[in-house]
């Protein structure tokens, strides 16, 4: 995956009100590694979007533009809709956690028709 930093450090810099020297001089860096990695020529390091994030007061999800998924109340999805609960859950849930849900979902129906329960 590419990541396309450059108008994001850039409008957030701008944003902090600071020059591409300015920043620059936060970082340790010389300007023209800011101003690249503002054109996209380079991308900064691990360490160097540990202390941008800081300095520009972004979350690295921001930095990197991924949207942060707002927090979900499972419990208040599973009493509206079970079904729509799992839909909502989509983007979460891992492979295992679908293998777990099924095998809950199994165990709740043996368990149902053991009682002679059943739903229409």
């Amino acid at each position: 995956m590419s990541v396309n930093f450059g108008p994001r450090i850039q409008a957030a810099r701008k944003a902090q009100g600071m020059t591409q020297k300015e920043l620059a001089e936060r970082l340790g860096v010389q300007n023209t590694t800011v101003s690249n990695w503002e054109k996209n020529l380079n991308k900064p390091d691990g360490d160097a979007i540990q202390r941008l994030c800081e300095i520009l007061e972004l979350t690295p999800n921001q930095l990197y533009g991924v949207e942060d998924r707002p927090a979900r109340n499972l419990d208040d999805l599973i009493r509206e809709e079970p079904v729509a609960a799992y839909d909502g859950l989509r983007g979460y849930l891992t492979e295992q956690d679908k293998a777990d849900i099924a095998m809950l979902i199994r165990l709740r129906a043996e368990l149902n028709q053991s009682r002679g329960e059943h739903r229409e």
